[in-house]
């Protein structure tokens, strides 16, 4: 496993490390939690910005529940 050092400013450091103890994670997890989260967060809204991009293009075809249900004979 790598290690990772960052500087953080003192007072920082003090609201990380509480966060860390109210979640009763250590605060290498919680850096670690955070950001998976947000780089997963980053890629949702890129996919959803792409899906808006085509949808708004014309090049999407949507199909309503009843469309649905008729093509798969439900």
């Amino acid at each position: 496993m790598s290690t990772i050092s960052v500087r953080v400013p003192d007072k920082e450091l003090s609201i990380f490390e509480e966060y860390a103890k109210a979640n009763n994670k250590s605060l290498s997890e919680l850096i670690r939690e955070i950001m998976i989260e947000h780089i997963e967060d980053e890629y949702d809204k890129k996919i959803f910005d792409e899906y808006e991009d085509n949808k708004r293009q014309g090049k999407l075809k949507i199909y309503s529940h009843e469309e649905v249900w008729k093509e798969l004979g439900v």
